[in-house]
This record gives C-alpha cells, structure tokens and sequence, in this order.
C-alpha cells in the first residue's frame, strides 16, 4: 500500500489549480497545500515558505510564473532535502548554469504519458525515418476564458509560442536526439496585442532525419500534427483528434486513441514521478537541454 503524501503547490493559476484538482482525488494524497497570491480556493494555505511550513512536505509542484522558476526552485532546494520537486515547464526562463541539486527533480512535460507520444516512441525507428514534421497551430485569443489574452504569460516577451510549444521540442529530444538548425524564422508576424514572438519555423536535422517544425499561436485553425516519413511508411498522428494514420503503397490505416484525458496523463506523470522505479518523466538534465534550445531563439 503507498503511503499517503503531503503536496506543496506554488503557483495557483490554471496549471496549479488543475494540478491541485487532480492530485485532491487520488488515495496516496493526505493534504494538499498552496502557495499563492490567488487565495480563492479550499485547499489549505501556506502564507510562507520557509523550513517549519515546509517540514512535513513531500511532494512540491513549482508551477507560478516561468520567470519564477529559477529563484523557487533554488530556494525549495536549499529548505529541503531528499524530497521530489516537479517544476512546470518549461523549466527557466532563460539558460542558467546547473544548481547543485539535494532533490530529486523533474519537469512537467506530461505529453511523454501521451499514448500517442508513446506509440511513437515504441514503434517508430529512428533508422528507418526519413523526415519529422511538426505542426502546432492554436488562437492565443482563445485559451483562457478568464483572462484577458494579452495579459497572459505567453504575451510577455519572456514567453511566447516556443515555450508554449516546447512540449515538442522535448519528445523529439526524448525519442530521437538533439537538433541541430540549418534555418530558423522566429518573430512576430499577427497583429495580437503581445509582446512575444508569436511564430516559429524551423528546419534543421537530427542525424539524418530532416526535421521540419512550425508553430504558431494566431491561427484560426486548431491543430497539432506530427508527421513521419520512412523508407515504406508514412504516419500522421493528431494529438487533437487522438487519431494515428499509417499510409503505406496499398492505402491506409486509421485507428483512434481512446480512453485518455488530458488530466489522466497528468495523472500518469505524477504516478511516474512519485512511485516508478523506472521513470520516464522528463528530469532536470533533460529539460535543462530544452531550455538551452528555447535560449537559442
């Protein structure tokens, strides 16, 4: 039987809040804590985080402003020892030189728990692909309902559509290696009231794999495609849709990922993180590679 955990969340927006909703229901949660200046919740509160709130803690969840990560992470790590800390993606704001860790930590890039990311992992050969395409396409406008778009972390200068979409950045990572670029477009091209760059193209390799990635937030359609080209196969998969599609010379294969939620794969990185022997859940060092990718551009 697991034993039951005490969870520290800092950070009370949409991703703290939907962290705290999800881990509220599960059987190895004793208590659920908050650290926040959005009060309007029932979970209980820590007005402070120093060593005597913090004594009991088994579980932090870093998830206020990525521009906060850095100096929250620093501070958790020097309170405490031996515990686990996941921290939001992505991890930094920008590119800092390693902390020297007493925890063991972990990034919320939870599309790993994604069946569809998992199929990819499992049955796509990194030997047999001949090119990557990545296509996530949304309407920042759109996002949230309570609150105003431009006042949204991913309107800020600090963000932007490659954080937003640095989920990619990291199962491409994770599955198949690092990029190297051979052409770059990133900039603001709409007319949304932001500050960030609001497009990113890229073309580039891993290995010989051509890699081909464009994402934009101010499109008018929702879509977030990845497609694989192989030597006798071609695939398309639709995390929106939940659909995977194989081509091959004699037609085409459809099946439909069913029986997952955005929230059962958040639910699945938690279950990694805190009781898998063999985690999958994206660590430190492999997200501080991501974050040094994002500082590139």
């Amino acid at each position: 039987m697991r034993n039951k955990i005490n969870i520290l969340i800092i950070g009370f927006g949409s991703i703290g809040r939907r962290h705290a909703e999800i881990l509220s229901n599960q059987k190895f949660t004793k208590n659920i804590f908050i650290f926040s200046k959005n009060s309007n919740h029932n979970f209980k509160k820590i007005k402070k985080i120093n060593k005597a709130n913090l004594k009991n803690i088994d579980y932090v969840i870093i998830a206020n402003r990525t521009n906060e990560h850095f100096s929250t992470l620093k501070k958790i790590n020097k309170i405490l020892k031996n515990i686990i800390i996941l921290v939001e993606k992505p991890l930094f704001d920008k590119s800092y030189k390693p902390m020297l860790l007493k925890n063991k930590v972990f990034v919320g890039y939870n599309m790993r728990f994604n069946p569809i990311i998992s199929y990819i992992k499992q049955n796509i050969k990194k030997q047999n692909t001949n090119k990557i395409s990545i296509s996530s396409h949304s309407n920042l406008k759109y996002w949230r309902k309570n609150l105003n778009y431009s006042k949204s972390e991913s309107a800020k200068r600090k963000g932007g559509v490659l954080h937003d979409y640095s989920h990619e950045i990291d199962f491409l990572n994770w599955i198949f290696g690092k990029m190297r670029k051979k052409f770059v477009l990133h900039k603001k091209i709409s007319d949304l009231k932001i500050e960030s760059k609001d497009t990113f193209i890229f073309i580039g390799y891993i290995k010989n794999i051509l890699i081909q990635l464009d994402f934009n937030f101010f499109s008018k359609q929702n879509s977030r495609l990845i497609k694989i080209d192989q030597k006798n196969l071609s695939f398309e998969f639709d995390l929106i849709k939940k659909s995977i599609k194989k081509f091959t010379d004699k037609g085409k294969n459809v099946e439909i990922v069913k029986n997952f939620s955005r929230n059962s794969v958040y639910l699945k990185m938690h279950e990694d993180i805190l009781f898998s022997k063999n985690k999958k859940a994206c660590t430190y060092k492999e997200g501080l590679h991501v974050n040094n990718f994002l500082g590139k551009f």
